[in-house]
């Protein structure tokens, strides 16, 4: 059985201290890991594509994930687009930041503004492939904003589903990287980056969304405290794609360690239901033989009554489950 998934990180993407953090992780631990540059836009990576076999774990930028396809690494990446969204956030109700949002194409942002008199809103994309940050948008900057977006070609598909929601004023906010039903590394997220345990009202939050909607088995997730006419909540902020999301000050050795015992975890039930299933065979046979012999005792049984057809028919029947279980 493999010892570790191999980890396939994309250069240039994220923090040179956590990148370097994985990689002291990896070669400390004999963990085999590979770097690659990818093409922007293109999706390609420039120079030979690894080869690897076994189970794979990519992290990078969504270019990344498109190589990981192409590749046919496995699982590579834990992400569904319509898993990751803001539509689907809303099965936590309340407990979601912007549970009040609308959805619509982007081609609609500019004439709803302006029909529902809104000065200013939160605007983000509707997934999570990061077309643009989510940012405070005002009405009047939209549409500048938009064609100049456009005209870099920054914005691959124009008219794409984004979401707009009231401002909120926010305090601190947290990432959480959780595997497989269990957060397994924190950071503190803002108002500066720092590696820091969950304040108890945010782990009860990040803990009933887990509980509440869970998009993949691994991924990443961002509370927040909020305050709204003098009272403060922490609310969930959104889910994150776990292969292309910053972990901050997070522990990186935890992560890299629980991503593994994941995988292992899955070998187990693997071989844990082959062992069954062989054993549920091997019970079968032994009962078909049991089967077999009983109906050649029936036929012997008919030829002593003088049904010398019926006994020959009955011998068939019994020489066929023989065949059957070899």
């Amino acid at each position: 059985m493999f010892k570790h998934p191999t980890w396939i990180l994309e250069t240039n993407v994220f923090s040179e201290a956590c990148f370097d953090r994985m990689v002291a992780h990896f070669e400390a631990h004999a963990i085999p890991y590979e770097t690659v540059r990818v093409v922007p836009f293109a999706h390609t990576v420039q120079g030979p594509t690894p080869k690897v076999s076994g189970p794979v774990v990519c992290y990078g930028s969504l270019g990344i994930q498109k190589v990981a396809k192409e590749a046919g690494w496995y699982p590579g990446v834990w992400f569904d687009e319509e898993r990751f969204s803001t539509t689907a956030y809303k099965a936590l109700g309340n407990l979601f930041l912007n549970n009040d949002a609308i959805v619509m194409k982007m081609s609609e942002v500019y004439n709803y503004l302006d029909w529902a008199k809104l000065t200013d809103v939160f605007l983000k994309p509707n997934g999570d492939l990061k077309q643009f940050a989510g940012q405070t948008m005002y009405r009047d900057d939209f549409k500048a904003w938009h064609d100049k977006m456009v005209s870099i070609g920054y914005l691959e598909e124009d008219d794409f589903e984004v979401v707009i929601a009231p401002i909120k004023e926010l305090g601190r906010e947290y990432r959480c990287v959780v595997v497989d039903s269990e957060i397994v590394a924190t950071s503190r997220v803002r108002p500066t980056a720092v590696q820091e345990n969950l304040p108890p009202e945010a782990e009860i939050a990040v803990g009933l969304a887990i509980t509440l909607y869970e998009p993949a088995p691994i991924y990443v997730i961002d509370v927040c405290e909020v305050f709204v006419d003098g009272n403060v909540y922490w609310q969930i902020i959104e889910y994150n794609n776990f292969n292309s999301a910053g972990f901050y000050e997070c522990d990186v050795a935890n992560i890299i360690e629980a991503v593994t015992d994941y995988f292992h975890t899955l070998v187990d039930f693997a071989e844990l239901a082959a062992t069954k299933t062989l054993q549920a065979g091997a019970e079968r046979r032994r009962a078909m033989k049991i089967e077999a012999a009983d109906l050649r005792a029936l036929a012997d049984l008919e030829e002593q009554l003088g049904d010398h057809e019926q006994a020959e028919s009955i011998r068939e029947q019994a020489q066929r489950l023989d065949d059957y279980v070899g």
